[in-house]
């Protein structure tokens, strides 16, 4: 197996954003959670890559909270700038919002999200880290996935004996890496978390399912793409300090 550093990184996750003012807060890469940035009910979290800091966005019943990684660390934390936070709602109305610091690189504010998918545009940075745009699309409400797919997903993983994978591998601008290994659907569940936490469906208009999932002790984040024989064809994930991308094919 000779895939890139992603595996090891995020294996070894799972054992442990003139511009008007800005709202700050302090980053760390892996901050704790504070109550107030603990959803209630059903709940739905996004996430992408700006510059070099790493965003989720937690969606749930009147509330949005954004949480925003550096790659410094908490001995050499900087402040994080929310410099924009509009959602465009389905309607085609659009509402900038400022939300208030909730923790270390953790923003929140009340929000009752409509029926349908929003389009949140966020710009954020960071002192000692360039940030940048990112758009994340929130569909509402969160609709769980079937757990029955997840488990065969696995399954279906767990029975190849070859899979064919393109990764590549972003830790900020001009940071990325590529490679392509060969290796077994063990090797895979063994090195990323399939089918751990709950996993929401995302609308499609392809033949693949999509669904989300969200590992909030570990920060890892997970768009899976699942074919009509359950196989496990794509995969986005973020994580503190780099976002993987994946390509699957089976020889």
């Amino acid at each position: 197996m000779s895939l890139l550093i992603g595996v090891v990184g995020v294996a070894s996750l799972l054992g442990s954003v003139a511009p008007p003012a800005p709202i700050t807060s302090e980053a760390a890469v892996q901050p704790p959670v504070n109550d107030a940035a603990i959803p209630s009910g059903p709940s739905l979290t996004v996430a992408g890559q700006a510059g070099w800091l790493e965003v989720y966005v937690t969606a749930s019943s009147g509330v949005v909270v954004l949480q925003v990684l550096s790659p410094g660390g908490s001995d050499s934390a900087g402040t994080v700038h929310l410099r924009r936070f509009v959602i465009h709602t389905r309607a085609g109305q659009s509402l900038a919002l400022s939300p208030g610091s909730c923790g270390p690189g953790c923003f929140r504010t009340g929000y009752e999200w409509p029926t349908g998918t929003s389009l949140i545009d966020i710009t954020v940075d960071a002192t000692q880290w360039a940030g940048g745009p990112l758009q994340l699309a929130v569909p509402w409400p969160p609709v769980p996935s079937d757990p029955a797919l997840s488990a065969r997903m696995v399954a279906t993983l767990r029975a190849q004996r070859s899979v064919l994978i393109d990764e590549r591998v972003t830790s900020g601008p001009g940071a990325t890496a590529e490679n392509q290994a060969k290796v077994t659907g063990e090797e895979l569940l063994q090195s990323f978390p399939y089918g751990a936490g709950d996993a929401y469906g995302l609308p499609t208009s392809g033949a693949d399912r999509e669904v989300v999932v969200y590992l909030p002790g570990s920060q890892i984040w997970m768009h899976l793409w699942i074919d009509a024989h359950d196989r496990l064809v794509r995969d986005v994930i973020v994580a503190p300090h780099q976002q993987l991308e994946h390509t699957f094919s089976y020889p």
